[in-house]
């Protein structure tokens, strides 16, 4: 074949990549295919019943054998580990260059006469072309609303069954199944349903879901085989995903919420959290610790209940008191209990008490009371700061405040359950 140019990129080396790097591989000097991920060098070994020329290997499997074969050819190069960027042109942008592609070693830009978009769902082509002034490739949509459940099962030994099952959909009847004889003895069950249907989530249910139109001896075999793996996986992800992913919501929208122009609901545990993060940012100012505690808990790498640690809540009182003592010119006596704010249900003691007339009803309210040293107390006398009296062994507050800053917090403290609180 007559050669076309001398260097083309394919982007995306699944078997869709590989395939398409095989093609312009007669006609240009050097092919590269680039991928994002660092590919497998092998696949589990295979075991068939029989040489029948028909196979169903895993997916790893297949695209393995695919990628070895496209590595044989000389001058396909496959470039794996380096995420894809912006498409290069020349500077009146009728003419694609290259492609732009990161890694480890940094960004760069590759050229070559023809650029290949083989990435599926992620391609970022058609976003690309459109930011360079064409218009995207038009797109054909059939929405058919496909939703399949699998699982991997263990037929009982001795079991008669086809090496292969498969009952497609037909009108009046939007679902089918399919039994493949997999790897390692073992077997890939898979129901699928159409038009707004949903296969049941458990092994049970998919089982009585193609009861009506399954071969008896098939129903049979899934009702004794041996289900590998664990079931409801998608559900299971979902709940135990839920924690993380809604603290990292709250503390979002919390900073959004902070600001009086955002419109949008502000419960009692978002007020205080914001007046407790706007004291955290005071206190950060000038304590290099607070800023590390506060930077890991807002890049998502500590959970949120680290900044309420008794220690860091001490650091925060201290910071607060200097700040307010050291804008208002107060003196240090009138300044160590009345400086900083936290939210009243932490701090000790009781509201004070009316001099005369009747007890008024107690109500649970959710206010900000001036709270200064009294905050750490607990802290500092887990750490054996307070005598048996309840007062301090240190004889000034510059005294006291140089024992709490010097409490230790360890990455591992958790509130209620680390060191400080033992």
């Amino acid at each position: 074949m007559d050669k076309i140019g001398d260097h083309a990129i394919v982007l995306g080396a699944s078997v869709g990549g590989l395939l398409a790097a095989r093609a312009p591989a007669e006609s240009y000097d050097a092919v590269t295919v680039v991928d994002r991920d660092v590919l497998p060098s092998g696949a589990e070994n295979r075991r068939f019943r029989d040489r029948r020329a028909t196979y169903v290997p895993s997916r790893p499997l297949l695209e393995h054998h695919v990628r070895r074969r496209v590595r044989a050819i000389p001058n396909i190069t496959l470039l794996d580990g380096h995420n894809v960027g912006d498409l290069t042109t020349t500077p009146d942008r009728r003419r694609g260059t290259g492609v732009q592609m990161g890694s480890g070693d940094g960004v760069r830009i590759m050229t070559a006469d023809l650029v290949v978009d083989a990435m599926g769902r992620g391609a970022r082509t058609p976003a690309g072309l459109e930011k360079l002034g064409y218009r995207r490739p038009v797109e054909e949509h059939v929405v058919v609303h496909v939703v399949y459940r699998s699982r991997l099962l263990r037929l009982a030994p001795g079991t008669p069954m086809e090496k292969m099952v498969l009952i497609g959909v037909v009108p009046g009847r939007p679902a089918g199944m399919a039994l493949f004889g997999y790897k390692n003895d073992m077997w890939l069950f898979t129901v699928a349903a159409r038009a707004g249907r949903e296969p049941p989530p458990s092994l049970t249910g998919m089982i009585f879901a193609v009861e009506a139109y399954a071969p008896d001896h098939v129903v049979a075999a899934l009702r004794t085989a041996e289900p590998l793996g664990e079931d409801d996986l998608s559900r299971r992800f979902f709940r135990a995903a839920k924690k993380p992913i809604g603290a990292a919501w709250q503390f979002a929208i919390g900073s959004d919420l902070a600001l009086p122009e955002v419109e949008g609901p502000r419960s009692v545990q978002t007020r205080l959290g914001n007046a407790y993060v706007a004291r955290v940012l005071a206190a950060a100012e000038n304590d290099p610790v607070v800023v590390d505690r506060f930077l890991r808990v807002s890049s998502l790498m500590d959970p949120p209940g680290h900044l309420m640690h008794p220690a860091l809540v001490g650091r925060v009182c201290v910071g607060n008191l200097r700040r307010h003592r050291r804008i208002a010119g107060m003196p240090a006596g009138a300044a160590d209990r009345r400086t900083t704010f936290v939210p009243a249900h932490r701090c000790r003691g009781r509201r004070p008490r009316r001099s005369h007339g009747p007890r008024p009803r107690r109500h649970r309210r959710h206010v900000l009371r001036p709270c200064g040293l009294r905050t750490a107390r607990p802290a500092l006398a887990r750490h054996g700061t307070l005598d048996q009296s309840g007062r301090g062994t240190a004889g000034t507050a510059d005294e006291r405040i140089a024992e709490l800053r010097a409490l230790p917090i360890r990455d591992d403290d958790r509130l209620g359950t680390g060191a400080a609180d033992r």
